[in-house]
């Protein structure tokens, strides 16, 4: 596998997981979070692997004190893949 074609999957794995957290939160609140990064950074859900840093700001801006849970879900829908080096950094962002 190629570097850029296991970086998608990286990729795919990480905005499956943050959108499944996200819509068991709510439709609306899913919606929000889309229309957020959309309105401040211009960004899809997708685009948030590389900038993660846009969509933990988003949770925090939507969700208060609350994002550290929704992280802590995303987390753990990701399951063994926390221990892969990319995810792994992905993660590590979201949480510092």
């Amino acid at each position: 596998m190629s570097p850029s074609e296991e970086k998608l999957l990286w990729k795919t794995q990480v905005s499956i997981s943050v959108e499944n957290t996200l819509r068991e939160i709510g439709k609306f609140e899913f919606r929000k979070v889309l229309d957020t990064l959309k309105e401040n950074y211009n960004v899809s859900l997708s685009e948030c692997y590389d900038n993660p840093q846009f969509l933990k700001q988003t949770l925090k801006d939507l969700f208060g004190n609350s994002y550290e849970s929704i992280i802590a879900t995303i987390e753990q829908n990701l399951d063994g893949l926390v221990l892969m080096e990319p995810v792994n950094e992905f993660l590590t962002i979201m949480k510092n």
